[in-house]
């Protein structure tokens, strides 16, 4: 267990499923899933990256990480220059009485177009934002 910047007590290892193992992928479909980070200072995230896994086994939804860690690849890193969408962010107030900031957002990813896509969006004044985002194909690792 970690504290976070709120003071909440969180478990690490946590997976999401951002395309589901057997799911048909279009040129047009992009798959998306919802993601936050707390920074204890807007200039501790310039840049964001992520980690995209795949997952081998065969359990239909997998969630931790640390019950088939040998099932998990990184497949690729997704990678973007957030500095826009950070800069704007409501400063919070933990238990401990600390200040931080909480960037709610998701990463997207196109995957059936010849060269694969990612970008992380985000609501600002009600209205969605995003960054194209980078993906770094990891050695040996393939493609998504």
């Amino acid at each position: 267990m970690f504290t976070d910047s709120a003071g909440d007590k969180r478990v690490p290892g946590a997976f999401s499923v951002i395309l589901a193992k057997g799911t048909r992928v279009s040129e047009e479909k992009v798959f998306r899933q919802a993601y936050w980070r707390d920074i204890a200072k807007i200039s501790d995230l310039p840049t964001m990256t992520v980690e995209i896994l795949a997952y081998r086994g065969e359990s239909p939804n997998p969630v931790w990480i640390d019950s088939e860690p040998h099932m998990y690849s990184v497949a690729c890193t997704v990678v973007a220059d957030v500095k826009s969408a950070v800069r704007n962010l409501p400063r919070q107030t933990g238990r401990n009485g600390k200040e931080y900031f909480i960037f709610s957002h998701e990463v997207q990813l196109l995957l059936g177009l010849t060269e694969h896509e990612a970008q992380v969006s985000w609501k600002e004044r009600g209205q969605e934002r995003s960054v194209k985002a980078h993906i770094v194909y990891e050695r040996g690792g393939g493609r998504v």
